[in-house]
């Protein structure tokens, strides 16, 4: 099943980590853009805001435009022990200090940056979220290596309507159970 709903899509990454800027993680970047622009000259994306960070003060106003419907994919550093997110290591926010109470609208959030799934990240978007979201993260550390986030992203823009975080959420399952037999938790 393929959808014909056009997404919007804001993509907020890193421009600061000199670790980023190397053959691996280049490549990531590269190929994410590549299959975004594919999905956009095939009707899959309406509206795509490349959103380039350079200071953990830029992440603040890159969360805040993010606008309702809107597939959300972010490419930052995480924290294994708060809901963190990061340019560098170093340099970041804490998600209590960036958003209000019940104040992001996106349908979809992808956190492809290291420990996007731990407790502190559920418990501090359980309180940003506005309402029903699909929330896609990594468990543990990515260093932008694992390339899978894209593929998920591209089954999400083929086979879920624009804004639909339902089917969204059914798009990533099938994908999971298709390629590894992974069975996504609801």
């Amino acid at each position: 099943m393929n959808s014909t709903q056009p997404w919007d899509v804001r993509h907020i990454y890193t421009t600061a980590d000199p670790r980023y800027n190397n053959r691996t993680s280049h490549q990531y970047l590269d190929k994410m853009k590549r299959m975004l622009q594919d999905r956009k000259d095939e009707g899959r994306i309406r509206a795509w805001e490349d959103c380039g960070v350079g200071a953990g003060t830029d992440i603040v106003p890159a969360l805040r435009k993010s606008k309702p419907g809107e597939l959300v994919i972010i490419d930052l550093h995480g924290s294994k022990y708060e809901a963190w997110l990061g340019v560098t290591p170093e340099d970041g926010v804490r998600l209590h200090d960036a958003l209000p109470v019940k104040s992001w609208d996106a349908s979809v959030i992808f956190l492809t940056g290291c420990w996007g799934s731990t407790d502190q990240f559920g418990e501090a978007l359980n309180e940003f979220l506005a309402h029903q979201t699909t929330v896609i993260s990594h468990s543990t550390e990515s260093e932008w290596l694992d390339h899978t986030p894209i593929d998920l992203i591209s089954t999400v823009l083929e086979h879920a309507p624009g804004a639909d975080a339902s089917g969204a959420y059914v798009a990533v399952d099938v994908y999971l159970r298709s390629h590894w037999g992974v069975y996504s938790r609801g």
